[in-house]
């Protein structure tokens, strides 16, 4: 939104390396000064191969080179938020009958063995 706004790209990602903590602070540290020192955007996310996929250093690549570096970012964010959505929801989906199969070999382990045991001590007698 802020490339899209017209703030520099230097600018941006300081706004974005100052919201965020943990892990991923020193890379867009790492970022930002590889932007202030001339490097293109797509190759300071490049040596973080770790942290970028393929797609997202391909789509910087082609905002960069078309001038359209803010649109691609936005149909990369949304195409990332999508993808999480459709993630979550199918995870959610197959939790039933994923425990459902679950509780269903139990039952049927559990009875197996229960059989096996009545049917031994019917075999072998008193």
């Amino acid at each position: 939104m802020l490339l899209r706004a017209g703030v520099p790209l230097a600018e941006a990602l300081d706004v974005c390396r100052r919201q965020q903590r943990g892990p991923v602070e020193p890379v867009l540290c790492q970022v930002l000064e590889d932007v202030r020192n001339g490097r293109s955007f797509a190759e300071a996310l490049a040596q973080h191969n770790g942290w970028f996929d393929q797609l997202t250093l391909a789509v910087v690549q082609v905002g960069q080179r078309s001038g359209l570096l803010g649109e691609a970012l936005a149909e990369l964010s949304e195409y990332q938020r999508r993808r999480r959505a459709v993630t979550n929801r199918l995870s959610t989906a197959l939790i039933y009958p994923a425990n459902w199969f679950a509780g269903d070999c139990n039952g049927v382990c559990g009875t197996s063995f229960f059989d096996i045991d009545c049917f031994v001590a019917l075999l072998t007698g008193p």
